[in-house]
Formats: structure tokens, C-alpha cells, sequence
């Protein structure tokens, strides 16, 4: 699953040679063999197999809403790529295109091409290659939770398998951050799980920051964590990025510790 940048031949090539399926979108008007159109003309020339409604998540400048998103899909043949050592193999690939229609005015329309080794030939399996590429943000937030987040580019480990054992730790750690961004944005009013987050968590924040008058929903709580990080949340700032978030939540694991050894028989 890739975005525009990866719309190389070399992409394409690497995948097969690996025998792994890929959903790559397309950025080049590539040259197709035996058709006298170009890529992007080729699909869009194709008959709808139909339309169905995709949830868009709110970005900047623009609110979150349903778009009426038309699909079309053709099997073609992409001419191999000239380079230095000769001309590459041609290589087959499904097109799909996803197409808004009636957008609303002020907003940018969806127009996706995708390039799969998927079959396509009916709206339901062209349809599964449009629902996996809008999956994409989800896959690219996990990994800004990753690097960003639990910083898992700092490490200094230098073998691949204690490499591998540090990500068995950080990529669970990266999914309850993501888990949590996510229900604070989609869920926001929702009211969390005071035994999943943890009394002592609880305990915790309402010593720093009062009790919410809502009470711990979704968003106040992974709120009051960013604050611990550094946040600020003043009314122009939005939500909180994934370094306070993590900052925050680091501290609040320390104090809980602190709190459970406060309340201990032993302590003192």
C-alpha cells in the first residue's frame, strides 16, 4: 500500500519478483502496450460498475463528509521502463479509478487511479481495492505513532533480532497510542473504561488537572495526558500531536507507579 511516490517501475518489478500482492496510486501518465491511449485516458474511458459512498475523514480546511465516489477498473499492460543496462520487462497491472461525482462546492473532488495485481473485474472486487487504498492514512498514522511517537528511530540496538524484539514492545505500545488518538477524535464524547485506563492513571490526573465537569470521556482524558507532555490547549491549538501524547503518556506511567507505591504497606 503506497501513495504517489512509489509510482516506479521498480515498485512494480520488486513486487513481483516477490510474488506479493500491491495497491500503489498512480502518479504518471504511463504509456500502455497495445492501446493508443495513455494510462489515466484508458480508465477513465471505461463504463462505471458502480458507486458507492466514502466516509472522508475531516483535514485541515476541510470537514469530515461522505463523498458519492463512481469506480471504474481495466486490465492493462504497462510498457517496461527504459534504463541504463536496457529496457525492462512489461508489466501487467489491474487499473482502478475512484472518481467523485457532485462534490461540493469548495472541497477537492477524490480521484484516485490505483495500480494492483488484483483481479477487478466486478464493482465488489474493484471495490475492495478502493476500501484498502482509503486505509491508507490509518497505516501512515501507525507509523508517525512509531517514529514519532514511541521514537522507535532512536534506538541504538544494532542486530536485527533485538531490533525485531524492541518493535515486538513498541508496535503495541504505538496501537493503544493510535487507539487512542483515534476515539478522541471519532469518539470524543464517548466515555472511557476507568478499569482499562486504570484508576491509578485516573487518580493521577485528577490530581494535576481536576475532574472534567463531562467527566473522562475519550477526548478529555488523552487530552489530560498530552498535558502532562507538554500541551497546551488553548482553543487555536487543536488536537494534540503524537509527541505530547507520548510525553505525557510516559509521565503518567511514572506518577501511577509513584501513586500505587504511595498507597503500598511498604512504602514508608
Amino acid at each position: 500500500m503506497a501513495d504517489r511516490e512509489s509510482d516506479m517501475y521498480e515498485s512494480f518489478e520488486r513486487c513481483g519478483n516477490m510474488n506479493v500482492d500491491f495497491i500503489i496510486r498512480a502518479a504518471q501518465q504511463r504509456v500502455l502496450v497495445g492501446q493508443d491511449r495513455y494510462l489515466f485516458d484508458a480508465v477513465a474511458r471505461r463504463p462505471a460498475l458502480g458507486r458507492f459512498i466514502l466516509k472522508l475523514r475531516a483535514r485541515q480546511g476541510q470537514r469530515a463528509r461522505d463523498a458519492i465516489v463512481e469506480i471504474r477498473a481495466l486490465a492493462v499492460t504497462l510498457r517496461g521502463a527504459q534504463r541504463p543496462g536496457g529496457k525492462r520487462p512489461d508489466f501487467p497491472v489491474t487499473v482502478v479509478e475512484a472518481r467523485e461525482v457532485q462534490a461540493p462546492a469548495g472541497t477537492i473532488p477524490i480521484h484516485w487511479v490505483l495500480l494492483s495485481r488484483w483481479t477487478c473485474n466486478t464493482f465488489e472486487q474493484a471495490l475492495r481495492a478502493v476500501r484498502a487504498y482509503a486505509c491508507r492514512w490509518l497505516i501512515e498514522e501507525y507509523h508517525k505513532a512509531l517514529k514519532s511517537g514511541v521514537h522507535v528511530q532512536d534506538s541504538q540496538l544494532q542486530t536485527a533480532d533485538r531490533i525485531e524484539s524492541l518493535l515486538e514492545i513498541l508496535a503495541v505500545l504505538a496501537v493503544r497510542l493510535l487507539n487512542a488518538k483515534l476515539l478522541a477524535v471519532t469518539c470524543h464524547d464517548q466515555p472511557v473504561d476507568l478499569d482499562d485506563m486504570g484508576h491509578e492513571a485516573i487518580a493521577v490526573l485528577e490530581s494535576q488537572f481536576g475532574k472534567p465537569p463531562e467527566g473522562w470521556t475519550c477526548r478529555t482524558a488523552v487530552r489530560a495526558v498530552a498535558r502532562l507532555g507538554g500541551f497546551i490547549g488553548r482553543r487555536g491549538d487543536g488536537e494534540p500531536g503524537w509527541r505530547t501524547i507520548w510525553r505525557g503518556f510516559q509521565k503518567l506511567m511514572v506518577l501511577a507507579e509513584g501513586y500505587n507505591l504511595g498507597r503500598s504497606d511498604n512504602c514508608g
